[in-house]
């Protein structure tokens, strides 16, 4: 994000960030964590493998440290909301992991799809393609990341009745947590 985004940001009373989906702008959790952040983060969620072997045998993973210093220029005070879905994977994942894990905001919505991680292609016989992480992701506090994903802090998905009335249930949900702070949406 640029200068010119962050000074708009700041602008507002609240922010509410979508990260339903995949988030292809792999800087945002570069950007966004320090201006969040109030103290430097340090932790340890991905692990690369290391196969000297053949078929895996002494397998183990090397940690990938990752360290956020707080960003005073562009620092965000007001509150944030983050909306996700069964749909945020990999980039989402990594950014809300550390949202959640550092209590950096609000999460609203349902469970991520607990897929982060690098993605590593094997074309095979017959036209096929399998896309797999080699990767170890946990969370912050070590406890298991895979098929677990994020969970919210606030849960609400949608129905089959919101679907068909194209009613979006997770945001209602994001702006009713803003209106409860400030009372109302002018």
């Amino acid at each position: 994000m640029t200068d010119q985004n962050f000074e708009l940001l700041k602008t507002a009373r609240s922010i509410v960030f979508d990260l339903r989906g995949y988030v292809f702008d792999q800087t945002i959790s570069t950007d966004l964590i320090p201006a969040l952040a109030r103290d430097t983060i340090r932790t340890v969620r991905f692990f690369n493998p290391k196969i000297l072997y053949p078929d895996l045998e002494h397998l183990s993973f090397q940690p990938g440290p990752e360290i956020y210093f707080p960003d005073i220029k562009n620092r965000l005070t007001q509150q944030v909301i983050f909306l996700t879905n069964a749909s945020a994977m990999s980039a989402s994942e990594s950014l809300l992991g550390l949202i959640k894990d550092f209590k950096l905001g609000v999460i609203v919505g349902d469970a991520t799809a607990g897929t982060n991680g690098d993605v590593n292609i094997a074309y095979l016989p017959g036209n096929l393609i399998v896309y797999f992480s080699g990767m170890l992701v946990k969370n912050s506090d070590g406890s298991k990341h895979h098929l677990k994903g994020v969970l919210p802090d606030i849960y609400i998905s949608q129905s089959r009745n919101s679907v068909e009335k194209r009613e979006d249930l997770v945001l209602k949900k994001g702006l009713q947590v803003i209106r409860k702070r400030w009372g109302s949406l002018k």
